[in-house]
């Protein structure tokens, strides 16, 4: 009885030692093919996410969650506190305005179509799954509400408010300069604003400098980076001064 039970066991757990192989092969497999993303593979596997511990800045320790998320509160208004202030140059003039157009339901419609799937959800808890399945039912409802808000230039309040998550980068995981935060927006806000940067992009390029390549849709910077190499090209031929201003900070706000 004995020899039975445990030849029995070493069967069951090949069996399993094999199920689990082939559920991982076959589950990599479908991502590669479908998505060709490895990364998007691995993710499926995952059983449980692993918390930050504890944190620090300024060689000041803050092991509990709750002193976790005050220090992250701090750190991050900080960082992105303006430290300019803006001139008010508008005049008593009266400015010409236009008609807005209102949001169409194919506008929505198509907006919705290229929503992305597993993605994670804002505040409002509703991923984009649940536009694209209820999207005969909710479509009309979208278009009256994206409308409002374009016509009277209000939004809900639940547009206003975002949750922030930590990507660590690498170096040390208790600092909170080696972590990257992504802010999850409402998954209706998210609609909205790419129906209006579609329709904004043409008006916008329209007036960019031809020169302006990067984040612009349809241009690259390879020209420029040809233009860079033929410039140095000719200072390494006739060693002439050169004077070049960079200014990073306009670029992404912050270096």
């Amino acid at each position: 009885m004995k020899n039975e039970l445990s030849r029995l066991y070493k069967e069951v757990r090949k069996s399993i030692k094999k199920d689990y192989k082939k559920h991982r092969q076959n589950t990599i497999t479908y991502n590669l093919e479908r998505y060709r993303s490895m990364k998007r593979g691995l993710k499926d596997f995952q059983t449980h996410k692993t918390w930050i511990n504890k944190l620090e800045n300024n060689l000041k320790e803050r092991k509990s969650r709750k002193d976790a998320i005050e220090l992250v509160t701090i750190f991050y208004k900080q960082l992105y506190k303006k430290h300019y202030t803006i001139e008010n140059n508008t005049s008593d003039e009266k400015k010409p305005t236009t008609n807005i157009e209102r949001i169409e339901e194919r506008e929505v419609y198509d907006h919705i179509k290229l929503l992305k799937n597993d993605r994670s959800p804002g505040p409002d808890g509703i991923s984009n799954d649940v536009f694209k399945l209820g999207q005969p039912i909710l479509l009309s409802h979208l278009t009256n509400l994206f409308s409002l808000a374009l016509q009277t230039g209000n939004i809900p309040n639940q547009w206003c408010i975002s949750d922030i998550i930590l990507l660590y980068k690498k170096g040390n995981p208790y600092d909170i300069n080696k972590y990257k935060p992504i802010s999850l927006l409402a998954s209706a806000y998210k609609l909205f604003i790419s129906i209006l940067l579609k329709r904004l992009t043409p008006i916008i390029d329209n007036t960019q400098a031809i020169e302006q390549a990067g984040f612009r849709s349809g241009c690259s910077t390879i020209d420029h980076i040809h233009t860079l190499e033929q410039v140095i090209e000719k200072y390494n031929e006739f060693m002439c001064i050169l004077q070049a201003k960079l200014n990073v900070e306009a670029v992404l706000n912050k270096v």
